[in-house]
């Protein structure tokens, strides 16, 4: 088993420490339409969008370990949602676009 270096379990424990914090902030929000609190299965919608499908988000800020004060203020951005809300959402939104 190859040994990680210093900086790299550094980084690796910023990941799982922001992933937590994530996690709690959506467990404490619920789903913002049936107040789901299970953290499984709850997700951040966008309310922006994101260019080009490829946008900042949470997940990605996350895994590039970039600060907590800059996944925060990605998230303020975002409703919580339960999947199945999420999906409506999505289903709703396609459709009108598609009229």
């Amino acid at each position: 088993m190859m040994k990680r270096s210093k900086s790299a379990r550094k980084a690796y424990r910023k990941r799982q420490l922001n992933n937590g914090r994530a996690r709690n902030y959506k467990q404490q929000k619920g789903c913002a339409v049936c107040g789901e609190l299970d953290v499984d299965k709850l997700e951040l919608h966008s309310r922006y969008g994101h260019k080009g499908g490829r946008g900042n988000h949470v997940s990605r800020l996350i895994g590039r370990g970039v600060s907590w004060k800059r996944i925060i203020q990605e998230i303020r951005g975002c409703d919580v949602l339960c999947h199945t809300h999420h999906i409506e959402l999505h289903q709703w939104r396609y459709a009108l676009l598609n009229v």
